[in-house]
Formats: structure tokens, C-alpha cells, sequence
């Protein structure tokens, strides 16, 4: 499950009606670069698990965890932010490393 999902379930006042749309287009999105992802791998002759204990044991975000606030919209983009960050360079690395 992607985090913006997530996030999105847990959403209260006025961030769940400013947040709402942006986080589900963000989720879905970075779901279809996984899966082009995905499948360019299984294209190499790499193996793309369904184990999930092998998806936390290989995220690079560490432990699951949301923003301190559910419902500040300032501290949930900059949470949202933060991980998208970290995704854009751990592609970076991966990219990096088949070339």
C-alpha cells in the first residue's frame, strides 16, 4: 500500500478536503512508475517478490509512520514531501547502479 493512501485515510478537518484528491493522484502515479518499474526488472532477469516481509526488510523509508499532525496541512506536505524526496533518490541509486 502506498503511504499517500495511508495518509489519506487518516486525513481530519480541512486537510481531508484540500488533501483528498492530491494524495490519491500521487499514489496512483508513483504505483504505475512501480510497476514499470517492476516489470523492466523481471525484463533484466531480476526477481520482483510478493513477500511483504521483503518489502519492509527493502524500503528505504525505514518503519511505516505518518506525519505528527492529521489534519495541519502545512506539516502533512512537508511529510509527503520528505518521502518523495526520498523515493526520487533511492531511484536514483537504482538507476545508477544499472547503468
Amino acid at each position: 500500500m502506498h503511504f499517500s493512501y495511508a495518509l489519506h485515510n487518516h486525513l481530519e478537518g480541512q486537510a481531508a478536503f484540500i488533501l483528498g484528491d492530491e494524495l490519491d493522484e500521487i499514489a496512483v502515479q508513483s504505483l504505475e512508475a512501480a510497476r514499470k518499474l517492476a516489470d523492466r526488472i523481471g525484463e533484466l532477469g531480476g526477481e520482483v517478490t510478493a513477500d511483504p516481509t521483503q518489502f519492509v526488510e527493502r524500503s528505504p523509508l525505514g518503519e511505516f509512520s505518518l506525519p505528527a499532525s492529521n489534519s495541519e496541512v502545512g506539516i502533512i506536505l512537508s511529510f509527503v514531501l520528505e518521502r518523495i524526496c526520498m523515493i526520487i533518490r533511492e531511484y536514483k541509486a537504482f538507476l545508477k547502479r544499472l547503468v
